[in-house]
């Protein structure tokens, strides 16, 4: 019955089987391209540690930036997805701050803000508390790294 209902025309009858929780997460996954934003927004920033990880590598493609940048930073999003979040512009900021995130992709980032001289992405990553001290000093050379604020969230970071 869900899946005939997962191929209504109507978006409030596809919303509705969506928030089924007898819905299998296949048919879940493929209705996330038809809520509506509103509805993205607050299953992305009301959902926390509930959102199940496929719904995430969902909403990781939406054309959102504030959508793309929340999965980024849920510590539940997979690793494969937040490979790719790195790569996305506004994606890697959730990213960045997220204590989940795995070093190799950190140390990817680390290297994408100093490269860019991207302050935003910097001091996203200098809060996230699994920062290695060894990844963190890379920003003392950083451009501006003299100037008060930088270099006292240089020293204070969580690591």
């Amino acid at each position: 019955v869900l899946t005939k209902l997962a191929q209504d025309s109507t978006s409030t009858v596809k919303s509705v089987v969506f928030g089924n929780p007898s819905t299998p997460m296949a048919i879940r996954v493929s209705l996330v391209p038809n809520l509506r934003h509103g509805q993205k927004e607050n299953l992305v920033t009301m959902g926390g540690d509930r959102i199940p990880p496929e719904i995430l590598a969902a909403l990781a493609t939406d054309p959102d930036k504030f959508l793309r940048f929340c999965v980024g930073g849920n510590t539940r999003t997979p690793v494969d997805t937040l490979r790719k979040l790195s790569e996305d512009k506004d994606g890697r900021k959730g990213v960045a701050c997220n204590p989940a995130t795995p070093q190799e992709i950190l140390g990817m980032l680390v290297d994408k803000a100093l490269q860019e001289t991207d302050r935003d992405l910097a001091s996203r990553l200098l809060q996230n508390p699994n920062l290695k001290r060894e990844t963190r000093d890379r920003f003392l050379c950083f451009p501006g790294s003299d100037s008060g604020l930088l270099r006292s969230a240089i020293q204070w970071s969580p690591q």
